[in-house]
């Protein structure tokens, strides 16, 4: 048995001859193509345990096809070695912002590409969740790759234009901590629908917590609100103090009795991590009956996050 099927992408028939002929003498089975359209049909349909891709070819390069394959969930998970004639800083930094997984010239060493090709198969069965063998769909056309472009640019215009909206408004002079907060918060309200927002923001010797109440609400509710804040946390290591800074924007919609029509509450947690440790939350609480919308969805995977630091929202 093979060590693992690899996906070689590479518009020069040489170098696809070379680096195939390679790997398969080191043991592993290889799939080929000649562009980005014909990389992404055959990682849907095969599937490969790893993917290298050259950077530059005709009909989608490997920047795009990189981001296109770590966008959705079927193949996110499959590691990617960005091939690249030039070994440039830009290049580098292009590939890690694709989610490409390591990034190597083309005059690299045989045995560099070998170890890099073992260690990443080896994290990914490390760490991957095991793939169903029932697939919704196992090919995908020309057609459908277009379309899944089109709605990854989506995504990233609608992340754009979070982040613009937001520093807009910040650059207005807004210079207390809480006013900023309360800006982002109503701009979330433009975007997500929610009847409690809280922001959590978790400095090293310090923990703030920023309620928006948009609509109507009873007491009971916002404690309930408060509780999923606590046990959220309380999940991550991170323990509330009784001294912790608490702030409500919005206390005159709160009410002493429950509100008519009011329902289980349904919550949408975005935590915001640094180097895999939690430096901030958000949580959009919501009644149980509203569906959460494709713009909530991209709002919740967003490769930047919005964060509080220093009086100021900054994309990570």
């Amino acid at each position: 048995m093979g060590k693992g099927n690899i996906l070689v992408v590479d518009d020069s028939p040489l170098v696809l001859d070379v680096i195939s002929k390679f790997l398969c003498d080191s043991g592993y089975k290889t799939i080929t193509a000649s562009n980005g359209i014909e990389a992404i049909e055959k990682a849907f349909s095969e599937l490969p345990d790893l993917i290298v891709l050259d950077v530059m070819m005709p009909r989608m390069n490997g920047y795009q096809a990189c981001r296109l394959l770590k966008s959705d969930p079927e193949t996110c998970n499959i590691p990617i070695i960005m091939l690249t004639v030039k070994d440039q800083a830009s290049d580098k930094y292009w590939s890690a912002q694709t989610g490409a997984d390591a990034y190597l010239s083309r005059e690299f060493i045989q045995n560099v590409l070998l170890k890099t090709v073992e260690d990443l198969i080896q994290k990914r069965q490390k760490t991957a969740p095991v793939s169903s063998l029932i697939r919704e769909n196992t090919l995908i056309d020309a057609v459908e790759i277009i379309s899944k472009v089109n709605d990854l640019l989506d995504k990233k215009l609608f992340e754009a234009t979070v982040l613009n909206e937001m520093s807009s408004l910040i650059e207005k002079g807004i210079e207390d901590f809480e006013g900023t907060v309360d800006i982002v918060m109503g701009t979330l309200i433009k975007i997500l629908d929610y009847n409690i927002a809280v922001i959590v923001v978790l400095e090293e010797h310090d923990i703030e917590c920023f309620f928006k109440i948009n609509n109507s609400v009873s007491e009971q509710y916002l404690n309930d609100v408060r509780e999923h804040t606590k046990n959220y946390l309380n999940a991550n290591d991170i323990c509330l103090p009784s001294s912790n800074k608490m702030t409500i924007f919005g206390k005159d919609r709160i009410k002493q009795a429950r509100v008519e029509g009011e329902q289980k509450i349904t919550y949408f947690d975005v935590p915001i991590r640094f180097v895999n440790k939690l430096g901030g939350l958000i949580i959009l609480a919501r009644s149980a009956s509203e569906r959460i919308d494709n713009k909530e969805m991209d709002f919740q995977s967003c490769n930047k996050a919005v964060v509080c630091h220093n009086a100021k929202f900054m994309a990570l």
